[in-house]
C-alpha cells in the first residue's frame, strides 16, 4: 500500500473519530447547561417559597378536612400554637336573572387573611364580606354579567355584589378549581342550604 493510500485511510478514520468526539462534546455541553438551568430554577422557586410561602398557603400550616370542620378540641389545640383562620370550600351555582354559572364558593371567617391582603378593584383592603354580600372574582362577574351593587342568588340566599376581587393572597394555594371564586361570610354555606348530610365540601384551616 502506498503512503498516499495509507494517509487517506487514516484521515477518514480520524475524521470519523472526531465526529463522534464532537457529538460527545455537544451532549456534554447541553447536559451541563440543562443541569445549571434546573439548579437556577430550583433555587429561584425555593427563594420565592421562602419569601412568600406563608402568603401562598395562607398561614404557617394548613389542615384540610372533607365533610367536616375542626372539633372544638382540635381548634383549641391549634389556637395554642397561634392565630387560626377557618373556612369552607365547595362547588356551587350562582344565579343572576336568567344566567347561572358554576363557582368555587370560598367561605371565610373574620380572621382571614392571616398573611397578605385581600383587595378589591375599588382599592379597598377587606376581610370577610358582610353576611348579605359577596366578593366576586373578575371571572365570576364576567360569567354572570354583574357589577358591584347587583344581587345574585347562591343556594337559598340572595347576596349583593359588594366588590370585585383584585388580589387574593392564598390563590396559588387553592389548587385546581372548576369555577371562578366567590368569597362569602363563614356561615353562608349553612344558611344557603348548601351543607347537609352527604354534601361534598372541604374545610380549610
Amino acid at each position: 500500500m502506498s503512503w498516499a493510500a495509507a494517509w487517506r485511510i487514516a484521515r477518514r478514520d480520524l475524521n470519523a473519530r472526531f465526529k463522534g468526539l464532537r457529538l460527545l462534546l455537544v451532549c456534554l455541553f447541553l447536559g451541563t447547561g440543562a443541569l445549571a438551568a434546573i439548579g437556577s430554577l430550583t433555587a429561584a422557586i425555593e427563594g420565592e417559597i421562602e419569601a412568600n410561602g406563608r402568603e401562598y398557603l395562607g398561614g404557617d400550616l394548613q389542615i384540610e378536612l372533607w365533610q367536616r370542620g375542626l372539633s372544638p378540641d382540635e381548634r383549641g389545640a391549634l389556637e395554642e400554637l397561634g392565630d387560626v383562620s377557618a373556612g369552607t370550600r365547595l362547588q356551587a351555582m350562582a344565579r343572576f336573572d336568567d344566567k347561572a354559572a358554576p363557582i368555587e364558593l370560598k367561605a371565610i371567617d373574620s380572621a382571614y387573611p392571616l398573611y397578605g391582603e385581600l383587595t378589591l378593584t375599588d382599592g379597598r383592603s377587606v376581610g370577610a364580606p358582610p353576611a348579605d354580600q359577596a366578593w366576586l372574582s373578575q371571572g365570576a362577574a364576567d360569567r354572570l354579567g354583574v357589577a358591584p351593587g347587583a344581587a345574585i342568588a347562591i343556594g337559598t340566599e340572595t347576596l349583593r355584589v359588594g366588590g370585585i376581587i383584585e388580589t387574593e393572597p392564598d390563590r396559588l394555594g387553592e389548587g385546581f378549581q372548576l369555577g371562578p371564586t366567590v368569597i362569602v361570610a363563614e356561615d353562608l354555606p349553612m344558611r344557603a342550604g348548601l351543607i347537609a348530610p352527604g354534601s361534598m365540601y372541604q374545610s380549610k384551616t
